[in-house]
């Protein structure tokens, strides 16, 4: 390695100035148009390589992460990485951004001003923006302000213009009865000789015009449905992922659903009309939601592409659906005067056979709605035959009371244990040693931190290398970052060890004291439903005490408790004790 003896007598700059503060950086990086792989000069790939340059090159700055938001837009921050990002600074992860510019962070220019101007200093978070020549603790964002402003304003109007333009464009094609949407409508595909135009695909066609046919002849959508799948033949989204769509990749074990039965017989586009502009999503207006509009908005251009259903059929089976849906609508009235409650299990209750989320649903018996919950995985999925994994809401959330309290009783019996336990000699030995290590920790980062600045000194000097200053530094940080994790495990464990304590306690004391308890006692007395225990007592202890609850069948239930692990660890500290 090319590193020489040290001048003597010869302080550094740096030195002189003062010691720097070090800062734990968080790159973030964004592009529109995901990347595809191509080296453009505002690719992913670039930007990642020309912020982590500038953030070697800089001492104070030590690289934590890297957060990519690939084929994202900058109109909103409803993004993945960016809220990964905030959530790690309010971790106290991140204290730092560096950015490419100001439209990496955003393309709205209030949203982008409200982070720089008011969220990122009160957090106490540094922004570095390279392209900008902007760093916030140089400059604050005031200081800046017209600049800065002129900046995010030309970046969103720049986005807004730009949509404005493909939407004006793609409006008066579709006016002129051209194709431009995304997802051709089954029975259809695109003419080999203009794109733009839609001819018959045999294979689909066949399928729309017997969906018809039987429809005609009055069988209900979910018969129709159940036909299709019976025939085996691919659903619409798996049909479009078996042509090439790979965004229809979600639906390659699709099956059909009477849905799929009902918007094929209500499409237009099935009497050779053009049917596009159903729907609107701006990411200007209702933060970029998507929004369906009215029949009355559609563009339909009539005539512009072979039929498959003469109008005659199309006006027969509308009047069917009308008259369909008006019984509908009877039907849910009758009932409407019984309430329903909230689902007490809500994402907690899965199939044991396929693990899927079970599908509640609800019935109307003397006065009173009958829950049950059931696997719906058969019905949307193929390959999948899950088996008697219907069960009634009533007589499982019996049981699940019944196991709570038990499992309450035991969480009581091991919180006494541990309280014990925690003032015995082994605990506070083991505490004392923790506290030495963590010491012992701090004053190795401290030392870390030193030689940091040493290396840093050398290499100013001249006497390392860029490449051997790198490498130094770079160990240095791994070191340090195994230590900080060290530390952090530490405090995490006794931070889980006093949350669990208390959270043992809180449920023990919902079941045995209070209101809530006589509720419990009076409701079981009296034969009341599991339907009026769930919703009225439980729903807050079932969400903090189970995390999981698998059906296999009415007699088999399983139920994960959450801290189960720890609560076994500790029983068995607490037997060796």
């Amino acid at each position: 390695m090319a590193r020489v003896s040290r001048k003597p007598n010869k302080v550094s700059a740096d030195q002189a100035a003062g010691v720097l503060k070090e800062y734990s950086v968080g790159i973030y990086t964004r592009l529109s148009v995901e990347d595809n792989g191509y080296e453009s000069k505002d690719s992913i790939q670039n930007q990642i390589a020309f912020l982590r340059d500038f953030v070697a090159r800089r001492e104070e700055l030590n690289l934590i992460q890297t957060y990519v938001d690939n084929g994202t837009t900058g109109t909103n921050f409803a993004r993945e990485q960016w809220n990964c990002l905030i959530e790690d600074i309010k971790a106290g992860k991140i204290n730092c951004i560096v950015v490419k510019d100001f439209s990496r962070i955003g393309r709205n220019y209030i949203e982008v001003g409200n982070y720089l101007e008011k969220i990122f200093p009160f957090l106490q978070i540094r922004v570095i923006a390279v392209n900008e020549n902007y760093d916030s603790n140089k400059q604050n964002f005031e200081s800046g302000m017209l600049m800065n402003s002129l900046t995010n304003i030309v970046n969103e109007y720049y986005a807004k213009d730009i949509s404005r333009k493909v939407t004006q464009v793609k409006r008066t094609m579709q006016q002129k009865g051209e194709f431009v949407s995304g997802v051709l409508p089954y029975g259809y595909k695109k003419s080999a000789e203009d794109r733009k135009v839609l001819i018959i695909d045999g294979e689909s066609a066949s399928i729309v015009r017997k969906i018809f046919e039987w429809r005609l002849q009055g069988k209900g959508c979910t018969v129709i449905s159940n036909y299709l799948n019976e025939l085996a033949l691919p659903s619409p989204g798996l049909y479009r992922y078996m042509n090439g769509n790979q965004s229809f990749k979600r639906s390659e074990n699709a099956k059909w659903k009477s849905k799929h039965v009902a918007g094929i017989l209500t499409n237009p586009v099935y009497l050779g009309h053009m049917v596009q502009g159903k729907t609107r999503q701006s990411y200007f207006e209702l933060g970029g939601k998507l929004q369906l509009l009215p029949k009355e908005e559609w563009n339909i251009v009539k005539n512009t592409h072979e039929a498959l259903v003469s109008q005659e059929e199309f006006d027969i089976v509308s009047a069917m659906a009308e008259n369909s849906r008006k019984k509908h609508v009877e039907q849910m009235n009758v009932h409407k005067a019984v309430p329903h409650l909230e689902n007490p299990l809500r994402k907690k209750i899965f199939c044991g056979q396929c693990g899927g989320l079970l599908t509640r649903r609800s019935r109307v018996l003397k006065g009173m709605r009958d829950y049950c919950y059931f696997c719906a995985a058969p019905q949307m999925q193929i390959g999948v035959s899950c088996r008697n994994t219907h069960i009634h809401e009533e007589p499982l959330m019996e049981a699940i009371v019944e196991a709570a309290d038990r499992q309450l009783r035991i969480f009581g019996r091991v919180e006494r244990g541990w309280i014990s336990y925690r003032k015995s000699e082994a605990y506070l030995e083991r505490k004392k040693t923790e506290d030495k290590m963590k010491r012992e920790m701090k004053e190795a980062l401290q030392l870390l931190k030193e030689q940091k600045k040493e290396i840093y000194a050398d290499f100013r000097e001249g006497l390392l290398t860029l490449g051997d200053y790198e490498y130094m530094k770079r160990n240095l940080e791994e070191k340090a970052k195994q230590y900080r994790v060290k530390i952090q495990n530490l405090d995490e464990q006794n931070r889980i060890e006093d949350e669990v304590q208390n959270t043992m306690k809180q449920h023990r004391q919902d079941i045995l004291d209070g209101l809530t308890g006589k509720e419990v006692r009076d409701d079981l007395n009296e034969g009341g439903r599991g339907n009026i225990l769930a919703n009225k007592i439980y729903m807050d202890m079932l969400d903090k005490l189970i995390e999981k609850i698998v059906i296999y069948s009415s007699g088999r239930v399983e139920i994960t408790y959450a801290y189960a692990d720890e609560f076994e660890k500790w029983s068995m500290t607490i037997i060796g004790q």
